[in-house]
């Protein structure tokens, strides 16, 4: 409604940025207003502007009725956010869907969230069935932890996941885990191929089992001091950092 009133020269009367009552033509631009905004309304919300005399108590009066920016509204969305849970073989992309949507409430409410805070939660929802798929992110190097390949992972991943269910007779739960134990196992080994380690840059292990760690692959508080933690040594011998866990 608001690209409307712009667009026909009248949003300046209804936010009252234009003020010439008893003037014709600012009140014959005000009753045209009134036309656009009243017909939309509901029958509970045109009960709320019955009294209203110009278009800006109108459109005030609406704003102040569904209002989003209140503390109840933003601590109820804040909730929604931090409890959201994807349910075992629910859809992943719907979810990633759902808490991108939550994150752009938050920010028109003017709250900051950004979008490796969305990135984080989104994988920490993920159900059991998917610990694999939160290890090989895990070994994505920072910088490539975004919201546009988070999508096309995940994308990936659901599709692999439905392709798997197919081939099982659709079984959940222990069957599944049962039956496509090996298919899970072979494809940890396809991600380990695709993503370096963020210890040593090499592909093939992740950070828990370099052989560079010492210790059977094990960190060690030694291992801190000759290379910064989170250090990462990539094939070209320069150095990027990553979180070291």
């Amino acid at each position: 409604m608001t690209a409307v009133l712009k667009a026909i020269g009248l949003w300046k009367v209804v936010n009252g940025e234009e003020k010439a009552e008893g003037n014709a033509a600012w009140e014959g631009k005000d009753i045209d207003a009134q036309a656009l905004i009243i017909p939309t309304l509901e029958a509970n919300q045109a009960g709320h502007v019955y009294t209203c005399k110009t278009s800006k108590e109108i459109w005030d009066r609406l704003v102040s009725l569904h209002a989003d920016s209140s503390i109840l509204n933003r601590t109820n969305t804040w909730a929604s956010f931090f409890e959201y849970k994807v349910q075992s073989g629910g859809s992943l992309v719907q979810a990633y869907s759902d808490l991108e949507q939550i994150a752009l409430s938050l920010r028109e409410m003017g709250m900051q969230v950004e979008d490796s805070m969305v990135v984080t939660k989104i994988v920490s929802s993920l159900p059991p069935e998917h610990t694999a798929f939160k290890k090989a992110w895990d070994s994505v190097a920072t910088s490539e932890q975004t919201m546009v390949n988070l999508l096309a992972r995940i994308q990936k991943e659901e599709m692999e996941t439905q392709s798997q269910m197919k081939r099982s007779g659709g079984h959940t739960g222990a069957a599944y885990s049962a039956n496509t134990k090996m298919a899970r196992q072979k494809q940890v080994q396809e991600w380990k191929k695709e993503s370096p380690c963020a210890r040593c840059g090499e592909v093939g292990h992740w950070k828990n089992e370099c052989p560079e760690a010492g210790n059977g692959g094990q960190w060690k508080p030694s291992d801190f001091g000759g290379r910064r933690a989170g250090g990462q040594r990539s094939s070209n011998g320069k150095e990027t950092f990553h979180r070291a866990f």
